[in-house]
């Protein structure tokens, strides 16, 4: 599984989880959630400011999921 992370800050995040589980999910619903906004890659979203990455989830969940 290790191999597919294409970026240092998803190597981070992925190995910082111990459960395979946990990482399968996470991977999953994040690629999701980045393909629907519009992220490239993890290191767009972690380029933005908290507040950004705060409003941009706020209108993913209100907008039910659907690409904004």
């Amino acid at each position: 599984m290790q191999s597919q992370y294409q970026t240092r800050e998803e190597k981070l995040f992925f190995n910082s989880l111990s459960s395979e589980f946990t990482k399968t999910n996470y991977n999953v619903y994040l690629d999701k959630y980045l393909q629907v906004v519009g992220y490239k890659d993890l290191s767009v979203l972690l380029a933005k400011q908290p507040k950004e990455i705060e409003n941009d989830l706020i209108d993913f969940i209100i907008s039910g999921g659907k690409r904004l």
